[in-house]
């Protein structure tokens, strides 16, 4: 059969025609399939760079979640997610298979184009549920993903609450909680289930945080009964991670500030009333007696610190702080005078 020179012209023509960036996936993206690994790498590598114009080396790319060396499947997931939600229909499928390594990465590069990934919430929890205890690396991954995606992570709220069940200190449960408290308010199913791990884990105290008002009203109620010094000192941080919000809090903060408590309890008590901020203003005449009187330093100065974010203008804390700036210990003095507005501390 004679081959046909017009058709090579054609071909040429056609190539020369098509966007630079394109020729350059064309010319890139067949290394993905060669028989060395090194070339895998380096072209999904040089595809990452292209960003979304490497849509179309995306189905090599998607074969390179199951590689089986570590080195291609962590670059194929990093160059699907700079490539961006045009990869996402493909990542989703990935999910849903029982390949572990294709489940894994795909939640890895879904984790690594955060927020844009949201419409994968769903998906994630549900390989969150399908994969068990025993399969930590899947879970950890999906969790941490989730993690990631902001409020839109709430379609995965129930696998999330699931998760905390896992080991105390698993990772996977440290990610859910940071999950959870990035939903935000709509994560107020999760508290009980994060309450429960508050002494265990500051991921639960923040996520508690961020949760707000609702998050507060429930841990107060259990406060005013908690006799466990770890689970009270665990509160304390809370409320102060919540901020303004904890406002309610504040005459139990108060309480834990007074003498006859332990020292770094009163500093950690101190330090949560000046992140409630001017909500706390009852805090005052507790704190500026703190802050010119207590013989643990750094009780002093978070006192000062959280006069001035409390009320630096009030008289009574002024007062305090006046005196504070004197201090024998240079923290203090130097934190009251920050709080007086005179110098950075």
């Amino acid at each position: 059969m004679r081959e046909n020179p017009m058709r090579y012209l054609l071909l040429i023509g056609w190539v020369f025609l098509l966007p630079a960036t394109e020729v350059q996936v064309m010319d890139i993206a067949p290394a993905l399939d060669s028989a060395d690994v090194r070339s895998r790498i380096k072209a999904s590598a040089q595809l990452r760079d292209l960003g979304a114009r490497a849509e179309p080396a995306m189905p090599l790319l998607l074969k390179g979640l199951s590689d089986q060396y570590w080195d291609v499947r962590t670059n194929a997931a990093a160059t699907l997610a700079a490539i961006g939600p045009t990869a996402l229909p493909g990542l989703i499928e990935s999910l849903q298979t029982e390949d572990y390594h294709r489940n894994l990465f795909a939640a890895q590069a879904l984790g690594l184009m955060g927020e844009p990934a949201g419409s994968a919430a769903g998906h994630l929890g549900t390989l969150l549920v399908r994969r068990t205890m025993t399969d930590s690396a899947t879970r950890r991954w999906s969790a941490w993903a989730l993690s990631r995606m902001g409020a839109a992570a709430e379609p995965a709220l129930e696998a999330l609450i699931s998760c905390l069940q896992d080991y105390p200190d698993s990772m996977a449960a440290r990610y859910a909680a940071q999950a959870l408290g990035n939903i935000g308010p709509a994560a107020e199913p999760a508290i009980a289930e994060l309450l429960e791990r508050i002494a265990l884990c500051n991921d639960s105290r923040r996520a508690l945080g961020q949760i707000g008002p609702a998050a507060v009203a429930q841990l107060l109620s259990l406060a005013e009964d908690e006799t466990d010094r770890r689970r009270q000192w665990a509160m304390i941080e809370t409320f102060g991670a919540c901020g303004p919000a904890a406002a309610e809090a504040v005459p139990w903060l108060i309480s834990q500030a007074e003498p006859g408590h332990d020292r770094w309890f009163v500093a950690r008590s101190a330090q949560s009333l000046g992140e409630i901020g001017s909500a706390a203003e009852a805090a005052i005449p507790v704190l500026a007696r703190i802050a010119t009187g207590h013989d643990y330093h750094n009780a002093r100065r978070q006192a000062c610190i959280a006069l001035g974010r409390i009320a630096a203008q009030d008289d009574r804390a002024r007062a305090a702080l006046q005196a504070a700036a004197e201090d024998d210990h240079e923290a203090v003095a130097s934190a009251a005078r920050a709080a007086l507005g005179n110098s950075a501390p």
